[in-house]
């Protein structure tokens, strides 16, 4: 019988992956020499990322984070798990769901802004609706997935978007085959104006907190509403940009808006944030410098 062992090196004259035929049907196949030393994966690039296997490495940056949460009929609330949003150097972005039980191993580890190495993950196609992004395959973190921080890439963009012009929301709602369920979510930037602060509304859950404002690119306008916790760090940033304006002089606050609901209703078009939505105010970008 023969002994399995345990090796470790440096791999040289790597050949392509092929796939051969053996009796158990088609298989990948990859070789290579060892010599002493350590293996070092390459990382590919976000593109690349389909469902064929677990073995993955990637390098990308967190640019946004937040929790999914199952509401039951007592009001209790549970988290499910937790969603990344990652950007790499191609340009190319990818959503990661990590389910509770294996975020509790990473949750002191992974921070927005910060630039990671991931591996050991496994991959599904990107289903369900208002998803926040485009992109065809959907990272899932397994018990044995690893996530390594690293120095920070000047080629990873802090953030990434996929804007809709503000001309085109009409058009864009109005084809929704599903229009309060459409596949995905859409980024949005204008210019603030009529903002409200906060108030509460009522809804079947009892009194929530909301603020809305309208964006404009100077020739189309549409309604913004501000749901959940994004509502007072909204406010609280509109504030703090005002307070710094100069007396007499007032610029213009840019609102970027990610991962938002779009709803015909009366013939315009409302914006409504959702959980995976992220409020940017005169944000550092090259899209706010263009306006």
């Amino acid at each position: 019988m023969s002994k399995l062992t345990d090796v470790v090196g440096v791999v040289e004259n790597l050949e392509a992956m092929r796939t051969v035929q053996t009796r158990h049907g088609s298989r990948d196949l990859m070789r290579f020499n060892i010599v002493d030393g350590l293996i070092q994966i390459d990382c590919i690039q976000l593109s690349s990322i389909d469902a064929s296997r677990t073995t993955w490495k990637i390098k990308a940056k967190v640019t946004r984070m937040w929790p999914s949460i199952f509401v039951a009929d007592n009001m209790t609330e549970t988290m499910k798990g937790y969603n990344l949003v990652l950007p790499d150097n191609d340009d190319c972005h990818v959503h990661i769901f990590v389910y509770a039980d294996n975020w509790k191993y990473h949750v002191d580890k992974i921070v927005e802004g910060g630039v990671f190495v991931f591996s050991n993950f496994y991959t599904k196609e990107a289903l369900g609706s208002l998803r926040p992004l485009s992109s065809k395959f959907r990272i899932n973190f397994s018990p044995s997935t690893n996530v390594e921080r690293v120095e920070d890439d000047f080629m990873i963009a802090r953030h990434k978007f996929k804007f809709i012009y503000l001309s085109d929301l009409f058009v864009v709602a109005n084809a929704y085959e599903k229009p309060d369920s459409p596949e995905y979510s859409t980024d949005v930037i204008g210019v603030l104006v009529d903002f409200e602060h906060v108030w509460k509304i009522k809804i079947m859950y009892g009194l929530k907190d909301i603020c809305k404002f309208r964006i404009t690119d100077g020739r189309d306008f549409h309604k913004v509403i501000v749901w959940g916790n994004l509502v007072v760090t909204t406010d609280a940033r509109v504030k703090e940009v005002r307070e710094g304006f100069k007396d007499g002089e007032e610029e213009p606050i840019i609102v970027i808006a990610s991962s938002t609901k779009l709803k015909i209703w009366k013939s315009s078009v409302q914006i409504s944030t959702l959980p995976s939505s992220k409020i940017y105010i005169n944000l550092d970008h090259d899209f706010i410098f263009a306006m």
